[in-house]
């Protein structure tokens, strides 16, 4: 999944009021670090390929995912590509599919030169720029692929661009994406103002909610208060304090309050705050995993948090490991059964309102209430309340 592009600047194409510019963008060698330029080769860039930049910058900011995300992503596209959405002869369904290149390694297509052969989707989906993009991003498109994207790469951050963007491709040339950093760098920043985009599902499957290109909504008040920073995922992280663990998701859209509150969109999980991972398993909770966290600090000191049904656990998250409210431990794919949060039990794969009396499909816990309403305390849209039944555990802390 990769191949050499060459060039000696970029000429990067942007519509402005109905007008193109043509920006030459040159590259300087600058410091290798993380997150920042690195000298390197510079491919041309125009037409299409702002296009293809602005549909995966689009698919980040959905995602809630961080210019350093858009970074990795175009030294990817950069290097498999030349940020071109290549057809491949070797897939003939491809020639058939609007593309703005050719290319011939294997059976790769797309800006990503993803192989349907290694579980990617179909050819149709990786010929999609914004699907193959989500699929990169590791939001795991249902119905398209399960493999692990960026986020599901545990600290892939702070790791070096060409290491991050070689866990995701898995290239025979590992290094290759070093030289890509610059220039990278420099269309994240040339197409920052794009807009976030709709978050795409392959054919057949329907979104619980419309994706939005809004920030998520603040936390307000009192001892839990809102997340600061430019990133959806940039909190204070104060121990001792709750933030709103579903800030990144795109198309937010609360449903039913039942054991938890039954949310629907797309994009990355974070933990309520500070805690140790319990669990990371399916516990026969449809379409996904069951994540538990048990809080260390804070008003709700060693109670359970529980996110189920339609997500994917981040790779390498362990039991016993201890997350931060700026922890991305899941992601939730943006399709029917949606995803289940609220307060589990000591018992494996079970919410704690079975505990409590309410365990009845279709009715509204007391204790899905309670977590609905922190929720709301940190941001997040009020579930559904249908009628009630069972009760709080003594002393519980309330909202």
């Amino acid at each position: 999944m990769a191949k050499i592009v060459g060039g000696i600047m970029a000429v990067m194409a942007a519509t402005v009021l109905g007008l193109v510019l043509l920006v030459a963008v040159v590259i300087a060698p600058q410091a290798g670090a993380c997150g920042t330029a690195a000298s390197g080769d510079v491919a041309p860039v125009a037409g299409n390929q702002t296009e293809n930049i602005r549909t995966i910058i689009g698919i980040a900011k959905t995602l809630g995912i961080a210019q350093q995300g858009w970074i990795v992503a175009l030294a990817t596209a950069l290097q498999e590509s030349g940020i071109h959405n290549e057809a491949n002869p070797n897939q003939p369904e491809s020639m058939l599919i609007p593309h703005d290149g050719v290319g011939s390694d294997h059976n790769s297509v797309g800006v990503f030169q993803q192989q349907p052969t290694t579980g990617w989707g179909t050819v149709a989906q990786d010929m999609s720029v914004a699907l193959s993009a989500e699929a990169f991003f590791g939001a795991k498109p249902v119905g398209m692929t399960n493999n692990d994207g960026l986020l599901q790469i545990a600290g892939w951050e702070s790791l070096p661009i060409t290491v991050a963007a070689q866990r995701v491709q898995r290239s025979a040339f590992p290094d290759a994406y070093a030289k890509w950093q610059g220039q990278a760098t420099q269309l994240a920043a040339a197409n920052a103002d794009a807009p976030a985009l709709p978050l795409p599902l392959p054919a057949g499957y329907q979104s619980g909610g419309a994706a939005s290109a809004g920030a998520p909504p603040a936390a307000t008040g009192g001892r839990c208060p809102p997340p600061v920073g430019g990133q959806p995922s940039e909190v204070a992280a104060t121990p001792g304090t709750y933030y709103n663990p579903l800030r990144g998701i795109a198309g937010l859209t609360a449903e039913r309050i039942d054991q938890g509150v039954d949310y629907a969109g797309g994009g990355p999980l974070y933990s309520l705050g500070n805690g140790v991972v319990l669990e990371t398993t399916n516990a026969g909770w449809p379409g996904g995993a069951f994540i538990a966290i048990r809080l260390i600090d804070g008003p709700a000191t060693g109670a359970v948090v529980f996110m189920a049904e339609n997500i994917a656990v981040t790779r390498g998250l362990t039991v016993g490991q201890q997350v931060t409210a700026n922890t991305v431990i899941g992601t939730l794919r943006p399709a029917y059964p949606n995803m289940e949060i609220g307060w589990g039990s000591p018992t494996p794969g079970t919410a704690l309102a079975q505990a409590y009396g309410g365990d009845i499909e279709g009715q509204s816990t007391q204790l899905g209430l309670n977590f609905s309403e922190l929720l709301v305390r940190l941001g997040a849209p009020a579930g559904i309340v249908n009628p009630m039944m069972g009760t709080l555990p003594p002393g519980w802390p309330t909202w």
